[in-house]
């Protein structure tokens, strides 16, 4: 499980010359991850009480509470500000939205508290008010929070790792998954949509609303795409972007996958099929 801000993938050189539509977002990639390792040694988390954690985990209770959850958000802000002096090509979305955070400063962290709870209704009246892409500002708001969240999943590694847990939120933060993988063994690992943290979780139950019914679990199977599908519940009309890593040869960061993988967020929504 990736619990550090790696060295940029070695596949990313051989994807940028084979796959030229896909070089915005690889640009993307490599920009937020970059300033992430830049950041990582500036940040600075509000103190916590780690035997706490342990006693909710004892009691099968994620980690934190979202209300709870550690950040520096002005760790964050520099995250937002280096946004806005990026040297390469970008939508004019993208400007947009650092100029609000810019222009209204007080918004970043009301924003990141709302992106943790999962609150999408505040989110999506947030985003109307200052006329923001909400996907796109989704995007920005956890990659500012990344470093954050490594510091936190290294502080409390040794109350996670061997962990047995396999409920359908993170076993640190609470929140939702956003993407799964498929092991070589078959096992399935989800990954947490607010701070990364990776579990196990049984292969036929939906993550969001528990069912094994196998009448209910489905998957799309992605066009000319082997290794990625769709795996959709229809008793909770919700969705989780699957990587197999069993038709892969080789296994890249989620993060990266889940920048790669946005063309099957679309696609689930089209069918009506939505996420956390």
């Amino acid at each position: 499980m990736a619990d550090k801000a790696n060295p940029l993938p070695p596949q990313l050189d051989g994807l940028y010359r084979t796959n030229p539509d896909l070089r915005p977002m690889l640009d993307f990639y490599i920009f937020f991850q970059k300033n992430v390792e830049t950041e990582l040694g500036s940040v600075d988390l509000p103190p916590f009480r780690p035997d706490q954690i342990q006693n909710r985990l004892s009691r099968s209770l994620s980690g934190f509470e979202a209300k709870e959850l550690p950040i520096d958000i002005e760790a964050a802000r520099r995250f937002i500000h280096r946004l806005a002096q990026a040297d390469f090509p970008v939508m004019q979305n993208l400007w947009e939205l650092v100029d609000v955070f810019v222009d209204h400063p007080q918004d970043l962290a009301k924003v990141c508290r709302m992106f943790i709870a999962g609150d999408s209704n505040a989110f999506a009246e947030w985003s109307v008010e200052r006329r923001v892409v909400p996907d796109l500002a989704s995007v920005v708001i956890k990659w500012a929070l990344r470093p954050s969240m490594i510091r936190l999943r290294e502080a409390v590694a040794d109350h996670l790792n061997n962990l047995d847990w396999h409920q359908s939120v993170c076993p640190l933060c609470g929140a939702a998954p956003h993407l799964a993988r498929l092991e070589k063994d078959s096992a399935r690992t989800l990954a947490c949509r607010v701070c990364g943290q990776e579990w196990r979780f049984p292969r036929l139950q939906c993550p969001f609303c528990g069912t094994d019914d196998r009448n209910s679990l489905a998957y799309l199977s992605a066009d000319d795409e082997s290794g990625y599908r769709i795996d959709i519940c229809r008793e909770c009309k919700r969705y989780i972007k699957t990587v197999d890593s069993r038709e892969r040869e080789e296994v890249l960061p989620m993060e990266l996958e889940d920048i790669l993988t946005q063309h099957l967020d679309l696609a689930a929504r089209d069918r009506e099929y939505s996420a956390p």
